[in-house]
């Protein structure tokens, strides 16, 4: 199968520092386009997972990925 594709989106950061914790909130969206040759186009979007950095002070920073719920709750990846 023969496949064609585009890829573009916008890149936007929101950063907050909180004192324990450094906040990376990505506002841009992604899209994907496929063009099959045999039929027809799809398209795919999606944001980037927000990240939290911790321990930083502490000399043992680790870095925590989660995405925002629409309903205002916070579930995490895995």
């Amino acid at each position: 199968m023969k496949l064609g594709s585009h890829q573009q989106g916008e890149q936007n950061v929101k950063t907050k520092f909180t004192g324990t914790s450094f906040d990376v909130n990505h506002l841009g969206t992604w899209y994907l386009r496929l063009r099959p040759f045999d039929s027809p186009p799809e398209v795919y979007s999606w944001k980037k997972t927000n990240q939290s950095v911790v321990g930083i002070l502490k000399g043992s920073p680790m870095v925590d990925k989660y995405n925002p719920d629409p309903n205002g709750r916070d579930f995490y990846d895995l």
